[in-house]
This record gives structure tokens, sequence and C-alpha cells, in this order.
């Protein structure tokens, strides 16, 4: 389902039935478009198309918590496919490590980091 809130007033505008492109465009066009500056959407095409048609003159953004979750899955995948296939899960590579933020990483936590990306330069591009 989508939910659709006015962010700055912290309201809920509404929960749509279902999750259809149709429901939401109908949902979508009773708001007046001029007053929409800004849509901030999951990582989904067709949320930002849907955006772009119906406010077209609103910036379209993605959801920080949509481009972390995002980024962890995909971190989550290479260390699997580091320790699962490229070792033959001869090794195990630590998974939460790679998941907290760099900025709330203490100095031993970064070293260890470093040593592990040294060790599996897979990792690197998507740590």
């Amino acid at each position: 389902m989508h939910t659709v809130t006015e962010v700055k007033k912290r309201r809920m505008l509404g929960i749509l039935r279902d999750d259809r492109i149709a429901t939401l465009k109908i949902f979508l066009k009773r708001i007046p478009g001029e007053k929409v500056k800004e849509v901030c959407i999951d990582m989904k095409e067709s949320l930002r198309k849907v955006a772009e048609e119906i406010f077209p003159k609103a910036k379209v953004i993605v959801d920080p918590f949509h481009v972390i979750a995002d980024s962890n899955r995909r971190m989550d995948e290479a260390r699997r496919i580091e320790q699962d296939v490229r070792w033959k899960k001869r090794v195990r590579i630590p998974k939460k490590i790679f998941l907290i933020g760099g900025e709330k990483l203490n100095e031993g936590q970064r070293g260890k980091i470093a040593e592990l990306l040294i060790k599996y330069p897979g990792l690197k591009g998507f740590y």
C-alpha cells in the first residue's frame, strides 16, 4: 500500500487501499499541483514517473532511508558472494560492521574495516 503524507505538517493525507499506480494517480490528482514543491518517494521508477507526471514542477527525491537500505542490501550481497563463492565458505566475513555508518565507527572499527577491505578488495567499491 502507498501512504501519502504532508511532511512539513507531519500530517497523513491518506493510506491507499492498494499499491496500484492507477489508484495513486487518482489520489494525487486531487492535490493542487501548484502547491507541491517536493515529492519524496521510495526507489521505484514507476513512482518517479507518476510524481513527474502529476507534479511536473516539483522536485522528486528518494527517501534517504530507502537509499541506505538498498546500499546495505548490495553491500551484504557482495559480502556473501565474496565469502561463499570466491572463498567457497572457507572464511567468514563479518556482516554487522559493514552495516554501521562510517560516521558511527570508532577507531578500532575503522581499523577493522580497513583491514577487511585490504583482505577482500572486491568489497571496497560497495563499501
